[in-house]
């Protein structure tokens, strides 16, 4: 180890610690993938608010003829009840009111 001012050898080289000096380096470069990155990091977060910020509805029916009629059941996958909502509602009426379905027969 040198000492600031003093001289060595190393390897058949002289060498001379003249004086400690403060500098800081800055590395820049270019990463053409960068956009690739980040266009993929937005589109995972898109979609992760889309996964917790949407309510997932799902909803079975099943029409069922029987001896007195016909039988209309509906079950639901959502915590809440669907058949309180304003969706369901507008698709009861479109269903009712369409003139291909057999739905105002079991009335």
């Amino acid at each position: 180890m040198l000492d600031p001012g003093k001289s060595g050898k190393a390897e058949g080289l002289t060498v001379l610690f003249g004086r400690e000096m403060q500098y800081a380096g800055v590395s820049v470069r270019k990463d053409p993938g960068a956009v690739l990155i980040w266009i993929g990091t937005a589109l995972i977060m898109v979609g992760l608010i889309m996964t917790f910020a949407y309510i997932h509805r799902r909803m079975w029916g099943r029409v069922d003829e029987t001896e007195e009629g016909t039988r209309n059941r509906v079950a639901f996958a959502d915590k809440t009840s669907s058949l309180s909502t304003a969706p369901f509602a507008k698709m009861a009426r479109a269903l009712y009111n369409d003139p291909n379905n057999d739905v105002r027969k079991a009335d």
